[in-house]
């Protein structure tokens, strides 16, 4: 229970001025993250088949809404499509063969397990396209700037996400 005085109207409207602006930028950072994703996967040679992404979907809504009629209610109520539950999909597979493929590359390395893996992640970053590659082709729209873009000029370090 909440006590003191009760917002005011414009207080009220602040607040959900701001929580929207902040929903924006979680919004666009995971937008910019997956794209990420998928640009590195592409540079790494990994493809993902219509086959594996309409397994994937599947598991996805065994797992989520295993109900009859869920899955569509879900789309209609937070204004997704088929198309975005595809991307992310996509986004799930080429993050699980990236972890399978650092897993493949360390067998047998020298070192334990943790120095093998930094190793292997060292080996694919030089193969993916860096922070300031990708910061320097990502363009976002004005009110639409993250430190993921190229025409941010706030004190964060260029980065997903930041």
């Amino acid at each position: 229970m909440e006590t003191g005085p009760k917002p005011t109207t414009l207080q009220l409207k602040s607040k959900c001025r701001q929580r929207y602006q902040e929903l924006q930028v979680d919004a666009l950072n995971t937008l910019i993250g997956w794209y990420w994703t998928l640009g590195s996967g592409a540079a790494l040679g990994m493809k993902v088949t219509s086959a594996e992404l309409g397994q994937r979907l599947q598991t996805l809504k065994k797992v989520y809404w295993p109900r009859g009629g869920e899955f569509e209610n879900y789309l209609k109520q937070s204004g997704q499509t088929l198309q975005d539950m595809l991307l992310r999909a996509k986004v799930e597979l080429l993050e699980i063969k990236t972890q399978q493929k650092i897993t493949e590359m360390a067998r047998g390395l020298p070192g334990s397990y943790a120095q093998q893996q930094q190793t292997v992640i060292a080996e694919l970053a030089k193969r993916a396209p860096s922070t300031t590659q990708w910061v320097a082709r990502t363009s976002c729209r004005a009110g639409f700037v993250t430190s993921s873009c190229k025409q941010y000029k706030g004190p964060l370090a260029p980065g997903i996400p930041n």
